[in-house]
């Protein structure tokens, strides 16, 4: 061997923690589920010709409203369980308020947070993908930790 060439596997620079998209999506699903407090601390009792009724912060909902369904068609997908519920969820019934609609929507997010952190939203495809590429990683690692240095082209 050569001084030129290296007697270690090479190491690879960490994935940066604010890049990591697990981490990212993790964090903007604590942000919507503060927003989803901050709009509760918005719901008033307003006596109108038909009764009372609990009303919050229509334009706080909404925005609150398209930025879970983003999150969730990143997190879980558009065909998911989780996206879909969200969707019929948002659908009001007659004579329904907004926060009656808040408070479905609300345990719908919950529901998909959970599963989120849980790690329940992985699919059976990506885990054999994610097996598939880990096992071909090892055995590319194990080739240059033993000197097979004429595959080293796929880590430079």
């Amino acid at each position: 061997m050569n001084s030129q060439q290296k007697s270690e596997c090479p190491s690879f620079p960490a994935f940066p923690q604010s890049l990591n998209p697990i981490k990212k999506l993790k964090q903007r699903f604590k942000e919507l589920w503060a927003q989803l407090d901050t709009l509760e601390s918005t719901k008033k009792i307003v006596t109108g010709s038909l009764g009372q009724r609990e009303v919050i912060d229509t334009g706080m909902f909404t925005s609150w409203k398209v930025k879970v369904k983003n999150l969730l068609v990143i997190a879980c997908g558009e065909n998911s369980q989780h996206f879909k519920a969200f969707i019929e969820g948002e659908k009001p019934s007659s004579m329904e308020s907004e926060y009656s609609i808040k408070k479905r929507l609300g345990a719908i997010f919950e529901a998909a947070k959970e599963d989120f952190e849980g790690g329940y939203l992985v699919s059976l495809k990506q885990l054999v993908q994610a097996e598939f590429f880990e096992s071909e990683l090892e055995q590319a690692e194990e080739l240059l930790n033993n000197k097979r240095w004429d595959i080293q082209i796929f880590f430079n």
